[in-house]
């Protein structure tokens, strides 16, 4: 496990970006309903409509309850959102690196085992991507132990062995 810590949170703007706007959209969804469920309260527990206007409307009884309201959740917002990004990046982060290391690799760059920080998501991920590089060199070692494709093996390589010559029928098969 790396022990490194991210420089910086918001590291996958497009997933991150996308989870962000759910959580303001969830949050103006919840200002606008409890709004509406107070209204609709106060419409049922004063005497209907004409509390609203009447020279002692409730609305400069509930206006200063209602700002209160909107400046705390206005208070709560930001850490929301700042826990959202922190956990996000969680597994946005991985998942960045691990395309990263992914295309050095396809440009030409070494196969490197890929290691995520301690915390975040998809170890199973770099476990099963470090699987496939130590296969990927094991066969990379095998294959340098095969001899080459018209190598004709010489007593002087210590490899004494006959040749024998077959037509096409008997090596169609193989």
């Amino acid at each position: 496990m790396s022990k490194r810590l991210r420089r910086r949170h918001f590291v996958d703007r497009e997933v991150q970006g996308r989870l962000v706007k759910m959580v303001v959209d969830c949050w103006a969804m919840s200002l606008v309903t409890a709004g509406g469920l107070t209204v609709l309260g106060w419409i049922f527990v004063t005497p209907g409509i004409k509390g609203f206007v009447g020279p002692e409307s409730f609305m400069s009884t509930i206006l200063p309850m209602v700002l209160v309201g909107l400046v705390a959740s206005l208070l709560v917002l930001p850490v929301m959102l700042w826990n959202m990004v922190r956990v996000t990046h969680r597994f946005a982060g991985p998942l960045v690196r691990f395309k990263r290391t992914l295309r050095e690799a396809a440009e030409g760059g070494p196969l490197v085992p890929i290691q995520f920080r301690d915390g975040d998501n998809w170890h199973e991920l770099a476990e099963s991507y470090n699987m496939l590089i130590a296969r990927f060199k094991e066969q990379e070692s095998e294959a340098s132990n095969v001899i080459p494709f018209g190598y004709a093996p010489t007593p002087q390589h210590g490899l004494e062995s006959e040749f024998v010559e077959c037509d096409e029928t008997e090596t169609a098969g193989v």
